[in-house]
């Protein structure tokens, strides 16, 4: 009997990811176009960041591009303990809808791509390459300071968050003092979100 309806458990999830897959293949479904999307925009930043001596035109990622960079870093630091509470998620949503002015929708497909990228291995450096080459030092303080604002979002900084906003301020190039600067923005409320 468990058997029987462990087949039937089988079959059915068999089905459901022969459908995941039609969807995700398919150029007309909303799920393969987002699929399109996640692959080319995953695409475009490895060759983006692994030229030997990129060349300003092989940096040259889109205005979208680069707010899915930001996005997909900002997911990426705060899934490092595994989970992404409640609080985090709205900070991500409030602050990269601020920041890039996108509508709910757009945000909403925004975060829905990142995620992909995140599951899917946005590389953690080449995010931050496509930062340290596309962004001032003003635009990598207020990023860095927003992930400071997305890790401390749920009242709790796990160690390993810990570890990745430090790791991703020495990947931003910042010095100690322009991360405490980008925290101190963070605890006095100065963000624009």
């Amino acid at each position: 009997m468990w058997l029987q309806s462990f087949s039937l458990g089988m079959e059915n999830i068999h089905s459901a990811g022969k459908a995941l897959l039609r969807a995700l293949t398919e150029p007309t479904t909303p799920e393969g176009v987002m699929f399109r999307e996640v692959e080319s925009f995953l695409s475009s930043l490895e060759s983006a960041t692994t030229t030997a001596a990129p060349s300003a035109a092989s940096l040259a990622l889109s205005e979208r591009e680069l707010q899915l960079v930001a996005c997909t870093l900002l997911l990426q630091t705060a899934f490092v303990d595994l989970s992404i509470p409640a609080d985090e998620e709205r900070a991500i949503f409030i602050a990269m809808s601020t920041l890039c002015d996108l509508s709910e929708p757009e945000m909403r497909e925004m975060l829905d791509i990142a995620e992909l990228s995140r599951i899917y291995g946005a590389d953690f450096d080449c995010l931050a390459a496509a930062i340290n080459a596309h962004l001032n030092l003003g635009q990598k303080l207020m990023l860095y300071a927003t992930v400071w604002h997305v890790v401390k979002a749920d009242r709790t900084v796990h160690e390993q968050e810990l570890k990745m906003a430090t790791k991703l301020g020495q990947l931003l190039q910042l010095s100690v003092e322009q991360e405490i600067e980008a925290r101190r923005i963070v605890i006095h409320g100065r963000l624009p979100f």
